[in-house]
């Protein structure tokens, strides 16, 4: 195995997108940015509602029920 072009490689983000693009189930959903996925996320489960993803420390972060 040989390493790609860096240009080839999808950051994890890009795939999350892909695939939540895929199970959209027709909805007009297109992400460009984690962001916009991590804003979906939070208006689905409201425990993701004020927290940024960069906000998260290493150690994780307990969510509230």
């Amino acid at each position: 195995a040989i390493n790609p072009p860096r240009a080839t490689i999808l950051e994890c983000w890009e795939i999350l997108a892909l695939l939540m693009n895929i199970c959209s189930r027709g909805d007009e959903s297109d992400y460009l940015s984690f962001e916009q996925i991590w804003a979906d996320i939070a208006y689905v489960l409201p425990e993701f509602e004020g927290i940024s993803f960069k906000s998260i420390p290493l150690s994780g972060l307990f969510l509230k029920k």
